[in-house]
């Protein structure tokens, strides 16, 4: 948003807020704006995504490109690449493991414990952690794993 003014702003945030999302829960759910600071240098940073089921971390997928031509590459907890693709195509670039990957992992099972399911995402910045948020429905729970056999084995780790 850079380059508006105040009243444009002000005008994008009352027509996000007007969005209606039509699923549950966001139909039930008081909508806000947070505003925070920008990180990384320009680009936004690689998001990381972990997938806790019953307090253990399983799965990371990563994030690349989210604003140009959006790709997804995922990985066991071991930085394995993984053979299934989420919504998104998967990239056959190189994906560095991050610095603080183990820190996630400790800080997404510590935030995750209480659920049985819960996808906590986060940043590397000056290779620390950055905490992005916490979703019990990622993609609105409508997104298919592909191939089929992984919904199935994802929604095996369920407790």
């Amino acid at each position: 948003m850079t380059g508006e003014t105040w009243r444009e702003i002000e005008a994008s945030i009352k027509k996000w807020k007007a969005e209606d999302y039509g699923r549950w829960p966001y139909t039930i759910m008081q909508k806000w704006i947070l505003v925070e600071p920008f990180i990384g240098n320009g680009d936004p940073p690689a998001d990381y995504k972990i997938f806790v089921f019953g307090g253990h971390a399983h799965y990371i997928q990563v994030d690349l490109d989210r604003f140009g031509i959006h790709k997804r590459v995922l990985f066991d907890r071991d930085w394995n690449k993984q053979p299934f693709t989420y919504r998104y195509p998967s990239d056959d670039r190189e994906v560095e493991r991050p610095s603080s990957l183990d820190s996630m992992i400790e800080a997404a099972e510590t935030l995750g414990r209480d659920f049985s399911f819960v996808r906590v995402d986060f940043y590397e910045i000056d290779q620390m952690p950055r905490f992005g948020e916490m979703t019990f429905f990622p993609h609105s729970g409508l997104a298919r794993f592909h191939p089929d056999e992984y919904d199935f084995r994802l929604g095996a780790l369920w407790p």
